[in-house]
């Protein structure tokens, strides 16, 4: 029997090896960079004891142990499923849906860039909102995870769960998909706001910037309500920091916010409220409250920069912004 040398053989399945690899790089595998430069480690910095070992050979050689002996792994890498690697990681110990459970899939139509309501507005009978403030502190700007832990709160990063769905994002480079899957059961459903994602009103050249994602999402009543937007000045592209509200039962919009609405890292519905934030650097800061009827601000209360985290715990709003943490009172009070 012909003997292949074991130099030619390592380079025939390293080459094999770094072709699997490249062919993964387009579903989102992490490990073609590793097995690559793996391979040409044992290239370079084994070569010499490669040959003596060729010479030396007097039995037929086979493929694995000649891997196993250049410190090469004979199993086949685990990729990773598309998407799982634009998760953000929140902490908690929700579980996922099913990897059998194939989403339904719905792309949803953007209404257009200023406000939308599909419904007429009825006047209010509620109660009106007002925000009472407890406490207004500097903090350290760094010190965001000690203000979770000291406060006693959960981060609310994707992916999330809550009474009604646990919620995921995913889309490459651009969190355009929104996926709930029900925790009674039910069918997971992957939404796709891709045409929310880009305004025509953009500088040209910051274009990298003005991409607008998927921020927050929460439902209510059937309800999703789903904030979307850019993180970057809002001179660069004027119409960003939306909340959209969304019928469960067919998906229709039944209304969209004004531009500039929120950019907070998370929301709050309180009532018949939400309450979350915008602003940036060079731009005035303040928390909104939001009707969920038809989408419209129906109060502003400014604060010192822009809010990350809104979060109501034990009938008080724990409000943390870039620079300043705030604790506030939620009261209702009829219109005079």
């Amino acid at each position: 029997m012909k003997k292949v040398p074991v130099k030619c053989m390592i380079l025939t399945i390293a080459a094999a090896i770094t072709f699997t690899g490249c062919k993964g790089e387009n579903t989102g595998s992490t490990e073609t960079g590793t097995i690559t430069e793996e391979t040409e480690a044992v290239q370079s910095g084994q070569e010499k004891d490669e040959e003596e070992s060729a010479l030396q050979e007097s039995g037929t050689a086979t493929e694995e142990p000649a891997l196993q002996e250049a410190g090469i792994a004979t199993e086949e890498p685990t990729l990773q499923q598309p998407g799982t690697d634009t998760e953000k990681s929140s902490g908690l110990t929700a579980s996922a849906p099913s990897e059998n459970e194939e989403p339904e899939y719905i792309k949803l139509k953007n209404p257009g860039w200023e406000y939308y309501c599909s419904v007429e507005p009825e006047k209010k009978t509620d109660k009106l909102p007002s925000l009472e403030l407890l406490l207004e502190e500097q903090n350290q700007i760094t010190d965001q995870e000690d203000w979770f832990i000291k406060n006693q709160l959960t981060r609310p990063d994707f992916p999330y769960e809550d009474e009604a769905f646990y919620y995921s994002v995913s889309g490459g480079n651009q969190e355009y998909l929104l996926e709930l899957s029900g925790l009674s059961g039910e069918n997971p459903v992957s939404l796709d706001f891709s045409e929310f994602s880009c305004a025509d009103d953009f500088k040209q050249e910051d274009y990298p910037f003005i991409i607008q994602e998927i921020v927050y999402a929460k439902a209510v009543d059937n309800i999703l309500y789903v904030a979307t937007g850019h993180n970057t000045y809002a001179k660069s592209s004027p119409h960003t920091a939306y909340i959209t509200a969304i019928d469960l039962s067919d998906y229709h919009v039944i209304w969209k916010t004004q531009p500039l609405t929120c950019n907070s890292d998370s929301f709050e519905i309180i009532d018949n409220y939400i309450v979350c934030g915008y602003g940036f650097t060079e731009e005035e800061d303040f928390l909104h409250i939001v009707d969920t009827a038809t989408g419209q601000i129906i109060s502003k209360t400014p604060i010192k920069s822009k809010a990350e985290y809104i979060i109501m715990k034990d009938g008080k709003l724990f409000v943390r912004t870039y620079d300043t943490d705030y604790v506030f009172l939620w009261k209702l009070s009829l219109e005079d």
